[in-house]
């Protein structure tokens, strides 16, 4: 009897063992650093609404910025639906201040870094926590599972309505699937289609960096040309815009900012149809940094590249895009639209709100029309033939293209109006944009031939083009696991 009661307690010890296992999080010492972690899983993951306040309050100084580091978990929480532990990271060059783990997000399946970062060597401290993408991966995939978890995948952000768009995948001009979800108009319940036009954010910065190296490959510019050859005391004083190059501005290391100021929001969008329209949200600027010593992300910059652009050709900024770049790209469906005219097939954007409706559109918060840096609109498959453009040398030489695609400061992925993704053994270009009730990417795999284009009238669709993408970076190809 003796024997068999230690039999069964044995079995029901192997029991909850295996069930804890199964449905709780790894086992953690009780030493600071994995408390944490196991208590940020906990808050990540519960349905209460102050749950992330209630952790930063526990673990988070006040003098370490916890308003900032409240809102960064907030919107953490927001994007992945919650999260379950992989692992902790041992990163080959590892920061005496910071501890590293890996989880996956439930809303699309995207492994994630979560980064605690402490005040000293100590770690008696936290200072913030940093969050980025997990690209490492042991396993690959052949290339009809990838495109099957897509559609899949696609289908499940759907049905929570987390996302809603147009999607096309193609290898070199073979297009492996598109697919359309949600609605283009939710006031007239209008689906998305293949050929929807979607805002595109900040891709337009490609097509104004493109045609600027068209003028340069044409010797009509220089890229280190000082700017104010070209713009008046009018738009920046003479002691800016003497130290600016082109080179500054179509790198974003000019100093300059964004136009989207308070100012821009409180003005009429009516009154912004061309670039001189915009001028009184710029000729205040002041420079942040020496030009050229550092990257800053810049839509004044780009902005000020249309003008230089219309004043070197005598050409309206608009119509030299469209004969120059949309035309040989066999961009049809493509341009910066006013959106007071009845454009069709348009997509409204949608943000989430607190009304009865659960939305709001953008239509009062978005530019009128386009500018150089952002706001055109284009189509799935547009940009699928403008990679093919791209790639096949009908808009700008090689030459000049390979200058474009190098991430000069080495830390922001980023060459002359184009992402740069450098991997072992791919590289991606291509560009994203976001704003509000709108996202957008286009990454061109290099190497390998793919191209991906995500296109939304929600503000999640970047989360779907980083699924995609590190999906086509572990295409079963020789040599196709990255290190990194």
């Amino acid at each position: 009897m003796k024997n068999q009661i230690i039999v069964i307690s044995y079995l029901l010890l192997f029991t909850f063992c295996l069930s804890y296992s199964l449905n709780s999080q790894p086992t953690y010492s009780e030493h600071k650093e994995e408390i944490i972690i196991r208590d940020l899983i906990t808050a990540v993951n519960s349905k209460s609404s102050n749950s992330i306040s209630t952790f930063v309050q526990r673990h988070i100084p006040e003098k370490s910025g916890s308003t900032m580091t409240e809102a960064r978990l907030e919107k953490f929480k927001e994007i992945t639906g919650g999260i379950t532990y992989v692992e902790k990271y041992h990163p080959e060059k590892p920061n005496e201040n910071e501890s590293s783990y890996v989880v996956k997000g439930n809303n699309y399946r995207l492994l994630r870094t979560v980064y605690i970062v402490y005040r000293n060597a100590s770690r008696n401290e936290i200072h913030e926590f940093d969050f980025g993408l997990f690209r490492k991966s042991k396993n690959t995939l052949s290339e009809s599972a990838v495109i099957d978890s897509v559609r899949q995948l696609i289908d499940e952000i759907s049905d929570k309505d987390l996302f809603s768009g147009s999607v096309l995948i193609a290898k070199g001009d073979e297009v492996l699937m598109k697919k359309a979800v949600g609605q283009a108009s939710k006031r007239f319940q209008v689906m998305n289609n293949d050929s929807t036009r979607y805002n595109l954010g900040s891709m337009n910065k490609m097509f104004t960096a493109l045609a600027i190296m068209k003028l340069v490959s044409e010797q009509v510019i220089a890229l280190d040309d000082t700017i104010n050859q070209f713009i008046d005391d009018r738009w920046l004083p003479g002691p800016i815009s003497s130290q600016i190059t082109i080179r500054h501005l179509i790198s974003h290391s000019s100093g300059l900012g964004s136009y989207f100021t308070p100012e821009f929001f409180n003005s009429s969008r009516d009154k912004l149809r061309q670039l001189e329209d915009y001028r009184f949200l710029v000729q205040n600027e002041k420079l942040a940094f020496t030009p050229g010593s550092k990257y800053q992300y810049s839509n004044t910059g780009m902005l000020l590249l249309g003008i230089i652009l219309e004043k070197t050709t005598g050409n309206d900024y608009y119509e030299y895009i469209r004969e120059n770049i949309y035309k040989p790209a066999n961009m049809k469906h493509s341009d910066s639209y006013q959106i007071d005219q009845p454009v069709e097939n348009l997509a409204i954007g949608y943000s989430r709100a607190e009304n009865k409706y659960g939305y709001e559109n953008n239509i009062l918060k978005h530019v009128l029309m386009g500018s150089p840096a952002g706001g055109g609109y284009s189509t799935v498959g547009d940009l699928h033939n403008f990679a093919l453009a791209l790639k096949n040398g009908k808009l700008v030489p090689e030459k000049y293209l390979q200058e474009m695609w190098i991430d000069y400061f080495g830390t922001h992925n980023y060459g002359y109006g184009f992402k740069v993704e450098d991997y072992p053994f791919e590289k991606i270009v291509g560009h994203s944009g976001g704003f509000y009730g709108i996202s957008a990417d286009l990454s061109i795999f290099l190497q390998s031939d793919y191209v991906a284009v995500v296109l939304s009238n929600y503000e999640s669709g970047e989360q779907l083009s980083h699924k995609i993408n590190h999906l086509l970076l572990h295409v079963d190809r020789p040599a196709s696991r990255l290190n990194d």
